[in-house]
Order: C-alpha cells, then sequence, then structure tokens
C-alpha cells in the first residue's frame, strides 16, 4: 500500500512539474534584510499589488514568487520598517534583494518581535502559530514569570495537562509527541518545578513557531508537532545589560560586540528562590515546620550563552548553550531521612549558514543534547539511587534552491541516541542488593528528505515532499528469553554495534492551496508522520520521572496519517486576521503503560508493561486575532474528540482518550 502511494505521488509531481515548467511564467526571487545588520528578516511580506499574488520571506530572508510576463509593483512591508514600493518588468527571471530600514528608534523593540501578518492566507502553510517575544511578554504570566510553553496553550487545537501546568497534547497527541526545538537541539524536559514553567529564559527568545499539520519533509521525528524556539542574535553594535526582579526569579542579561559588526556574545542567567516564596505561606500548616525548612531546599537555574560570528556577507555562525536544572533537598534529621532529586536539560548547536549562489544557499547543524534524572535517598543503612538518562548527537545539513517556478528543500538528518532507562542501586547494612545489571539502549535513526514548493497557474500553489526514515537498534545488549511460567531459560547476546533490529519508512507530505482574492484562501494538506522514541509515563502529568525508550524488536514505531483543510482570511489591510481548521488524525501502534516500570526493567523484561493499540482524533478549530493597535490578542475554539482502542484495556472497546 505504501508502494502504490509513492508510486502514485511520484508520478503527480513529474506530471505537475512538467506542467508548470512548461508554462510562459517567470519568477522574482531574493533576499530581504535589515539594513544596518544585514540581519534576515523573516516572515516580511511581499504582495503584488493589483493581483492576487503574494509570498513571505523564509527564515533566512529569501522568498520567490511566480508571474506570467508583465510589469508590476511590489510591496514589501514589515512591522517596525519602512515600507518598500519597487516597479519590475518581468520578461525573465528578475532577482532583488531588499535591505528595509527601520522606521523609529522606538521600534527596536519590535524588530525583534514582529511577526509575518501575510503567512496566514499566502503561504502554503497550514496550521501554523507563530509567537513572539512581545506576544509571550504580553499576556498574563504566573507568578510575574512569562512563559513560552504557557501561551501556546491558549492556541486552538493545544490541550494542557491539567490547571498550571507547562506539559501539553496537540490535535490528541500524547505529551512526547511533540518535537521541541530549541535553535535545533532537541529538549526531551522542557519544564521546571514539575511542569509549572518552561525552562525557556523570555529575554532571549526571539520568535517561536508551532507547527500541528503540513509539515515539510525537513521536519520529522514526532507524530504532533513541531515547536521551533528560536534565540535573539546577540548585539553586534552596542553592549546591553537586561535584568529583572520577578516574584520566584530574578533574570540577569549581557549581550555586545566582541568584534564589532563581525563577532557578539550574550549570556543570560536564571536563578529561582520559590523556596524562600513558599516557606512563609506553607510552615504554620506543618507541625515543626521550621525544622522542616531548615534542612530542606529546593530551586531551579538556567544558563544561555549565544556566540554569534559574522565571516561575511554570505556566511554565518552560530553556536548556542543551555544548561538548566532542578535541585530538591529534604533532609529529617529525627528521622535520620535524606534524599535528593535532580534533573536537566544540557544543550549545545552550533549552525552555520552560506549563500552559494543567487539560487543556492544551505544550513549545517551539529547539536548535542542530554537529559538527565537523578534521585538518591537513605534512612539509618539503607541507600537507595536511581539514575534515567537520555543523550543525543545530532547532525542535519538542508539545502535550498530558489530556480524559477521551483522552491526545493532537500538534505539529510542523522541522530544518535543513548538511552539510559531507571537504572537502580541499592545497599542495606554495606551489602549491595542485587536488581540485575544496569542497562544502557543504543540507536542510530537517519532521514532523508526532499520538498518542493511551486505554482499552478496564477491562484494555485503544492507544496510536496517525501522522508524516508531509517531506524537501527543496536547492540551491546542482554536478551533475556523466558518460558510461560516467566522464568529466564536463555540470553542472547548481542556486541557492539550489532544490528537488532531494523526499520524504515516513507513519510508522504503534500499540501494545496488555492488564492480565492488577494486575502483569502483554502488549503488542504496530507502527512505521515513516524516516531521512534517513546516516554514510558504512569500519570497524565509529565514528570521528570518519566523514562525516555526507544524503539526495540518488541516496540514498533508510532505512526501517524493526518489530515486537515481550512479557510483562511485577511481583514482591514491585515488587522484581523481568521481561520478555521477541519482535521482528522488516524494513529497507529499507539502505546500504553499498564504495571510499574522499574522492577521489570531490571531483567530487561520492560516490554511487559506496555500494550499496544491505535488511536483517531478529530475536530474543528477557529481562529481570530486582532494584529495591530494599543489592543492585540487573540480568540480560539476547538471541538475536538481522541478515542483509544487497546484490546487489554477497556474489553478492547474504544474509550475516550
Amino acid at each position: 500500500m505504501n508502494l502504490r502511494f509513492l508510486i502514485i505521488l511520484l508520478v503527480t509531481l513529474f506530471l505537475v512539474t512538467f506542467s508548470v515548467i512548461a508554462q510562459n511564467t517567470f519568477s522574482i526571487s531574493g533576499k530581504i534584510s535589515e539594513s544596518k545588520s544585514d540581519a534576515p528578516l523573516t516572515g516580511a511580506g511581499i504582495i503584488i499589488k493589483g493581483t492576487n499574488k503574494g509570498t513571505v520571506a523564509d527564515q533566512s530572508g529569501y522568498y520567490t514568487c511566480i508571474l506570467k510576463p508583465g510589469k508590476y509593483v511590489l510591496q514589501i512591508s514589515f512591522v517596525g520598517y519602512k515600507t518598500i514600493l519597487d516597479s519590475i518588468s518581468l520578461y525573465s527571471d528578475v532577482r532583488r534583494n531588499y535591505e528595509m530600514a527601520v522606521t523609529s528608534l522606538e521600534a527596536q523593540e519590535v524588530i525583534i518581535s514582529s511577526r509575518d501578518l501575510s503567512a496566514n492566507v499566502h503561504s502554503t502553510s497550514t496550521a501554523i502559530v507563530s509567537l513572539t517575544a512581545k506576544d509571550i511578554k504580553a499576556l498574563p504570566s504566573l507568578m510575574g514569570e512569562a512563559d513560552v510553553l504557557r501561551v501556546i496553550q491558549l492556541t486552538p487545537g493545544v490541550q494542557s495537562a491539567n490547571e498550571g501546568n507547562s506539559g501539553f497534547y496537540v490535535r490528541g497527541g500524547g505529551a512526547d509527541q511533540n518535537l521541541v526545538l530549541f535553535d535545533n537541539a532537541t529538549v526531551y524536559n522542557p519544564s521546571h518545578v514539575l511542569g509549572f514553567f518552561s525552562v525557556f529564559n523570555s529575554d532571549i527568545i526571539k520568535d517561536v513557531t508551532l507547527v500541528k499539520s503540513g509539515m515539510t519533509a525537513d521536519l520529522g521525528s514526532r507524530l504532533s508537532s513541531i515547536i521551533e524556539i528560536n534565540t535573539l542574535d546577540p548585539n553586534s553594535t552596542n553592549y546591553n545589560v537586561i535584568g529583572s526582579i520577578g516574584l520566584i526569579s530574578s533574570k540577569l542579561t549581557v549581550t555586545g560586540p566582541i568584534i564589532k559588526n563581525k563577532v557578539s556574545f550574550y549570556i543570560a542567567g536564571r536563578r529561582s528562590y520559590l523556596d524562600e516564596v513558599l516557606k512563609p505561606l506553607v510552615r504554620p500548616f506543618i507541625n515543626g515546620g521550621s525544622s522542616f525548612y531548615n534542612y530542606s531546599n529546593y530551586y531551579f537555574d538556567d544558563l544561555n550563552a549565544k556566540l554569534y560570528l559574522k565571516f561575511s556577507k554570505i556566511d554565518r555562525v552560530a553556536i548556542t548553550f543551555y544548561t538548566g536544572n532542578d535541585f530538591y533537598k529534604l533532609n529529617q534529621n529525627k528521622l535520620n531521612y535524606k534524599n535528593q532529586l535532580n534533573w536537566g536539560n544540557t544543550l549545545l548547536s552550533a549552525t552555520y549558514k552560506r549563500i552559494i549562489s543567487e539560487k543556492w544557499y544551505f544550513e549545517s547543524t551539529a547539536d548535542y543534547t542530554k537529559y538527565k534524572f537523578d534521585f538518591s535517598a537513605s534512612q539509618y543503612n539503607v541507600n537507595i539511587g536511581l539514575i534515567s538518562a537520555v543523550e543525543d548527537l545530532n547532525y542535519k545539513l538542508k539545502f535550498n534552491k530558489i530556480e524559477g517556478s521551483r522552491r526545493i528543500i532537500f538534505g539529510l538528518d542523522y541522530q544518535y541516541h543513548h538511552f539510559v532507562p531507571n537504572n537502580l542501586d541499592a545497599t542495606a547494612n554495606g551489602l549491595k542488593l542485587d536488581f540485575g545489571p544496569n542497562r544502557n539502549l543504543y540507536a542510530h535513526e537517519m532521514a532523508l528528505f526532499y520538498n518542493q514548493e511551486f505554482d499552478i497557474g496564477s491562484r494555485s500553489s503544492i507544496s510536496a515532499g517525501l522522508r524516508y526514515s531509517l531506524y537501527l537498534y543496536m547492540g551491546p545488549f542482554t536478551d533475556y528469553i523466558k518460558n510461560k511460567a516467566g522464568e529466564v531459560i536463555d540470553t542472547v547476546q548481542y556486541s557492539n554495534d550489532q544490528i537488532i533490529k531494523k526499520y524504515n519508512n516513507l513519510e508522504p507530505r503534500i499540501t494545496f492551496k488555492y488564492q480565492l482574492t488577494l486575502n483569502s484562501s483554502i488549503k488542504a494538506a496530507y502527512t505521515r508522520h513516524v516516531q521512534y522514541v517513546l516516554l514510558a509515563s504512569a500519570t497524565s502529568v509529565a514528570l521528570p520521572t518519566d523514562v525516555w525508550l526507544p524503539c526495540t524488536d518488541k516496540i514498533k514505531p508510532q505512526k501517524s496519517d493526518h489530515y486537515t483543510v481550512g479557510y483562511y482570511q485577511n481583514f482591514r489591510d491585515e488587522l484581523f486576521s481568521f481561520s478555521t481548521e477541519i482535521y482528522y488524525k488516524e494513529l497507529k501502534d499507539q502505546i500504553e503503560l499498564l504495571y510499574g516500570f522499574i522492577n521489570n526493567f531490571q531483567d530487561n523484561t520492560f516490554e511487559e508493561s506496555m500494550v499496544f493499540g491505535r488511536g483517531r482524533s478529530y475536530g474543528i478549530e477557529f481562529y481570530i486575532s486582532k494584529n495591530k493597535g494599543k489592543l492585540t490578542g487573540w480568540i480560539g475554539y476547538t471541538l475536538s474528540r481522541t478515542e483509544k482502542q487497546f484490546d487489554e484495556i477497556n474489553k478492547g472497546m474504544v474509550y475516550p482518550a
């Protein structure tokens, strides 16, 4: 069935591409950047006056628009910058770069926080939510702390885990089915304080993009959504110091040039004092509260750093570092009891961008990410320790080409996974208790992708792509063979770098847009997604004790097919934006955890705690936003239903997820 679909898709792409090339059309393409810094203006809008055509600049500032021969007037606009009008005689392919000037000194804040207002109608993207630093800081915050993930929960199709928690579900998907990228590096646990605050410091965030459907082929590895969080580029001309004192934490950011207009940096730190805020409130309700607090503590901290190197007008390197930790300690001297809980993320990402020619540019990203959970406790002569971790090395190479009627993205993505599930150690009276050997799990995940966007005539556009993913579950590993009574009767030993199980999948993506008028359009999208990692959780809340696992020879990758149809319109010179989308998502090889996880992991039979089934989610979303003026904001509404079915749950009958 997959092969048949692939053949149909490839034949369709060939015929459509041939018909497009055969048309008598030409392209206007180029780059839009800021005049002083040469920084790309992502989301800048290009409107062809007197027609229903338009487009937007991508993340690197590039744009393209296909038109029939003739004379046109282009309007290039971006909030906080002076609008540009340019007349063009189009009788061959034309390349125009535009440098936009800031309207006023007050608009310097807007440079960071402006977002595209016309992509709602003109792009082929569906189900995308774009937020800026200004959006995040303008909304109400919990105890004075602005939170990226909490703002995302206010958008249609996104459901919070529970009140006050930063865990979230997108269109019926699980918490682990959302890929969170921080300057291209994966964040496995994006929350502090058991999920009440995110790990992202709002002072250094440039923009946030949530993609719920219609993902291009370069985005993958999760079923439900991609959240891309991009940080600010450091100030390359002047030194700035920004700080704030809140109810639960304080922040300080320092930015400036090392070599003016060539090398710049920022360092941002954040430290909480949540325990000091709660002590006066809780102490009256706890017997012996003074003693309790004298030996207990909780806090979290973050450190962000970025180095930005501008070698030339065509070469850029950005290096991002993040480390953040939660620390909890409880000591009861009277009971001779102590415990300590630490968890946190460490990320390092390096991205190199280069313009190869007028038609080509590429991005190369290498990153490292690690999430670790560490628990220890002792009472009298008994000691216990529990460690869980996941560690990734990733490399991604993406080429972008703009040529005539074609806009092409292709490249490769590679990840090396190292999982340390719940490794348990304990001693009693100096004697080590045997819980079996500690385990390490290894896997390679690779993908090749190709995506092409092109126009069909003057009103229709298509974005179509294909992603091929390959997954290898690797040794070293010891597999335990059991009889019907659950007794271990044999073992199978896998050596280093020996392939235990291989999975490969094709993931087609296609989106169609039809431009009704200059300010309205309809779109339809189909995407298939495959996920090779999962989160083993015994609760509905994403806690630090949850364990990340790879697919194994017994755990199949999860899959989803996602269909979306929507209508999009802007009103009154983009003062208001409106969209409504209907979606249907079919989920396959879904996983639920039935029994305790820690015990049966020690003899390597953790799959016995898991059951496998299917699900579906469908609904309709409405969204209207006011984009300009003193009062801005949005209203969203979602009507949806998510169902699951497992043979071992609810007597095999369908139940609401």
